[in-house]
Parts: C-alpha cells; sequence; structure tokens
C-alpha cells in the first residue's frame, strides 16, 4: 500500500506577486514551511497551495508550480483565473520535469 501525503497551505497571493515588497522572504517562508511538513516515507506527495482568491497572473501560477516541483513531480495548479493552452501545459511539465498536473478545485 501506498503511503500518500498531502500538504495543504493557504497562500496570500499578493505578497507573492509583490504587492506588499515582500515577495522573496514569502516565498522563502512558504518553501520553508513545506520542508519542514514533509515526511521521509511517503511514496506520493501532493502540495496543494490555496490561494485567498483566483490567482490572476500567470508568471505566479508558474511561481507556484516550480515550488512544488522542487519537492514533488506531480503538482496541482492553484484556483486561478489564467487560461492555459494545451502547449503551454507541456512546455511547464518539460521545464519543471512535472510528469503530471492536477486541478485544485
Amino acid at each position: 500500500m501506498q503511503k500518500i501525503q498531502i500538504i495543504r497551505k493557504k497562500i496570500d497571493e499578493k505578497r507573492l506577486s509583490g504587492k506588499y515588497g515582500d515577495e522573496r522572504g514569502y516565498y522563502r517562508t512558504l518553501r520553508h514551511s513545506i520542508k519542514r511538513d514533509l515526511k521521509n516515507d511517503v511514496d506520493l506527495l501532493l502540495i496543494d497551495l490555496i490561494p485567498k482568491r483566483p490567482i490572476q497572473d500567470k508568471w505566479v501560477v508558474e511561481l507556484l508550480l516550480d515550488l512544488q516541483g522542487e519537492f514533488t513531480d506531480k503538482v496541482i495548479i492553484p484556483i486561478n483565473n489564467v487560461k492555459f493552452e494545451g502547449q503551454e501545459i507541456d512546455e511547464i511539465k518539460d521545464n519543471l520535469k512535472i510528469n503530471e498536473i492536477f486541478s485544485s478545485n
């Protein structure tokens, strides 16, 4: 039987996009928070990043996918209002070395 770990983190997309000028510190804090929650003996890790409001910027979505990709090859796209084309999804998967992309509800 596979051991599955799902890490859920609420995020402030405005802080990530630099609206308050502390985006680097916030990203670092978020990354370390995920790292602290990791368990060593899991077979499947999923990280669900939950924004307060749907994300408006494509680069913020890509940043969050990259963050998840540091820890796992199966990522969850956070709730957003960005339209990705099929080719863009394939490019993201190739660039970030991601096997599967799931959609957040």
